[in-house]
């Protein structure tokens, strides 16, 4: 009986192990920056998941993580209130104007030193 007992809890262990792992830490780096938290919240409030004036621009407070989070729940992604890649992908595919110059998503290191200077449009030369 204890055998069984035992052989039983391995293989439920086993099960229990698989299904953390799938459920584990994101692959990839987790955007902290000013600059990607502050262009995470502007496309957070354009879909009306933040509210201006409720936040505090370029940080992750609580406003700002539970609206990560109800995103990520609309999107069916795991809700962790962090701007994982995936969710980066997901916010940046909400930008609103696609008729603009393209502005690239902050990267994990956005906002630390080397940061590429901004670049003016080509048609402000003339």
């Amino acid at each position: 009986m204890f055998r069984a007992a035992l052989i039983a809890g391995l293989i439920l262990g086993g099960r229990e192990a698989e299904a953390t792992a799938a459920h584990g830490p994101t692959d990839g780096p987790i955007y902290t920056s000013r600059e990607a938290i502050t262009y995470a919240q502007a496309i957070l409030e354009a879909q009306h998941l933040l509210r201006a004036g409720q936040y505090e621009r370029g940080e992750r407070d609580l406003p700002t993580i539970l609206a990560l989070r109800q995103f990520q729940r609309a999107h069916f992604v795991r809700p962790t209130g962090h701007l994982d890649p995936e969710t980066m992908a997901l916010l940046s595919s909400h930008e609103k104007d696609k008729t603009a110059p393209p502005t690239p998503a902050p990267t994990p290191d956005s906002g630390h030193k080397n940061a590429a200077a901004p670049r003016s449009h080509p048609d402000s030369a003339r």
